[in-house]
């Protein structure tokens, strides 16, 4: 093979997968490449003469033709991608570096090499239409709420929000909310915000504090997330002014509509008006003598939530308060209680009056919104993580297949170089088999998370299933396996998924275990009040989590390039926990080893 012959490199020209144009300093086209009728359905014939800039995009055209001026004092320039028009009058995307050889004796012109990257394009167009989408939706709730990392920077503010403040929220974001307020360094907020960051427990309290020189009495809620927490807030001032003449109001409130008790220093009802009938289906004889929560959450089991507003209610200031209520019938029903002591001259609470209506409706509409806001988060992941595969892993081999394959028929079969084609065809075939697979895995995972019918499992038995699988390679290896764990330990769960997840964690524990030592791998389960916890602890190689944190769940991260691995495990374990309903931690230390924490809620044991 001749490689500096012209033949050879027109040859390249005309089979490479890429666009590959020739055109005079004019933009007249003189030469194009073969593939111009794959990709844009001209015959090459077609475009000589005619020229380059008529077929773009007007509305990419004085781009196009801005940073064409630079080419002959660069000699390469990369344009902005543009469009350019199909022979069936479609557009599709083109990214395009351009070339001066006009001073090159054989070419004699600017040398464009363009490839076809629409489908990228449309999967970025479609992840920022469903996140313009999502943005909307957040915006059309009316209480303002913002975002912090767990650094305390603001990641995301509603436009109600910045206006409560005063502020503008594009100067905000990215800002350390204790570097703006730091006279709320100390306060409840401030250290419910951390305490919500370290145990994921939501949180509810009022507070008052000072925003734009005004004191401001402020309904809060602290939500946990993966990457730091949500900030709800009410503006409670005029309320809480209000409850001030609640004293006055009770006395009469025998006719007001919303549901009114009283009731003495020991909260047991005294008095309760017609509202209070119609809300919970209870009369006043049948009331009369009980406190509020022995008869309307008399179903609720969380202890820990009664005694905090016990202890709210001994404080002696008026506090509001979202409960979920049982009515008579059964119903539930969630309540805003409006709740002020009275109190006597010595300061000492004389009774309580609270003012209840009716928030059902508005709590399932938020319910409906947060899922909904979930749906679209996970939609938008999917995408990315499509796009990722398409733009990254699947394209490449392709391209590689089909030049190959050209090439392939160019070249002597009795050759080396033949022989040699012919392998690199082989391996990119298998890669592009290797990627289709781990695309069908992944959304058969999506599919079958969206509807699965949970069965009654026995976590150890199913353990020790899964542990048979592996008899073999435990033995060779002399691992000792130890199970922690009740014998009637159950969940309600997807028996497919567990197996799946257990399979994966206990291979991996295997693979990567520490070669001068010998591997032991315990799998233990707890049951508890807010669901079941399931770890498996090894003495492996582990990893630096400083290094490896923000890439642990990510799809195709490796992290022990000695190992042969695909880096899709640790993915797919993180996708089937959160489809369970699930979250999933992993703590490890190099050279020491790994310790992986599933926590299941409650619906699923």
């Amino acid at each position: 093979m001749n490689l500096h012959a012209p033949e050879f490199y027109h040859a390249l020209a005309n089979k490479s997968t890429e666009l590959v144009l020739v055109t005079d300093p004019n933009g007249t086209i003189k030469f194009a490449g073969q593939s111009a009728h794959p990709l844009l359905g001209y015959q090459v014939s077609d475009l000589l003469e005619t020229r380059s800039l008529d077929y773009i995009h007007p509305n990419d055209l004085p781009l196009s033709r801005q940073a064409l001026q630079h080419v002959q004092q660069e000699n390469s320039v990369q344009l902005p991608h543009f469009r350019v028009k199909k022979s069936n009058g479609e557009w599709c995307w083109l990214d395009c570096t351009v070339t001066n050889m006009l001073q090159h004796e054989q070419v004699q012109g600017m040398v464009i090499n363009a490839k076809d990257i629409t489908d990228i394009k449309n999967s970025k167009l479609l992840i920022k239409e469903q996140a313009a989408h999502l943005e909307h939706i957040v915006e059309s709730i009316t209480e303002p709420f913002f975002a912090l990392d767990i650094a305390g920077r603001y990641t995301f503010m509603t436009r109600a929000c910045a206006a409560f403040l005063g502020r503008d929220r594009e100067e905000l974001l990215g800002q350390v909310i204790w570097e703006q307020y730091p006279d709320s360094i100390g306060s409840v907020f401030y250290t419910r915000c951390h305490e919500v960051s370290r145990t994921n427990i939501a949180a509810h309290f009022e507070e008052i504090h000072v925003v734009n020189g005004e004191a401001k009495s402020l309904l809060i809620s602290i939500y946990p997330r993966h990457d730091g927490i949500t900030v709800q807030f009410s503006d409670n001032t005029d309320r809480r002014k209000q409850l001030k003449q609640l004293e006055k109001l009770s006395l009469v409130a025998s006719r007001s509509t919303n549901s009114v008790i009283i009731t003495n220093r020991e909260a047991r009802i005294e008095w309760v008006n017609d509202g209070f009938t119609r809300l919970t289906g209870y009369t006043l004889a049948e009331a009369s003598g009980k406190k509020p929560g022995e008869l309307l959450q008399k179903h609720d089991k969380n202890r820990e939530d009664k005694l905090r507003f016990r202890k709210k209610l001994m404080a002696g200031k008026p506090f509001s308060e979202e409960v979920l209520n049982y009515k008579k019938s059964g119903e539930k029903v969630w309540i805003m209680m409006e709740i002020t002591p009275v109190l006597n001259e010595a300061g000492e609470i004389e009774y309580f009056v609270a003012i209840q209506s009716d928030i059902t409706e508005k709590k399932e509409t938020e319910a409906s919104l947060l899922k909904l806001t979930d749906e679209l988060y996970m939609q938008n992941r999917d995408l990315e993580e499509f796009a990722y595969i398409l733009s990254h892993n699947l394209r490449a081999p392709v391209a590689n297949a089909l030049g190959l394959a050209k090439l392939i028929k160019k070249v002597d079969k009795d050759t080396p170089a033949h022989a040699h084609a012919l392998d690199k065809l082989h391996h990119s075939v298998h890669r592009l088999d290797d990627v289709i697979r781990d695309i069908n895995q992944l959304l058969s995972v999506r599919e079958s998370s969206r509807a699965f019918v949970p069965e009654k499992i026995l976590l150890k038995d199913l353990c020790q299933e899964v542990l048979v699988t592996f008899e073999e390679e435990l033995r060779r290896s002399e691992a000792r396996v130890s199970l922690a764990m009740e014998e009637h330990c159950t969940l309600l769960s997807n028996r497919a998924y567990l197996s799946s997840i257990l399979q994966q964690l206990i291979s991996n524990a295997l693979k990567y275990r520490a070669p001068d030592r010998q591997l032991h791998l315990q799998i233990k389960a707890e049951n508890g009040p807010s669901g079941c916890t399931i770890t498996l602890s090894d003495n492996g190689t582990g990893m630096s989590m400083q290094l490896v944190q923000h890439q642990l769940f990510k799809l195709y991260k490796r992290f022990h390039p000695g190992i042969s691995g695909k880096g899709l495990g640790l993915f797919l374990v993180k996708t089937q926990v959160e489809a369970l309903g699930g979250k999933v931690e992993i703590k490890s230390k190099l050279n020491i080893g790994t310790k992986v924490k599933i926590n299941l809620s409650t619906v699923h044991v």
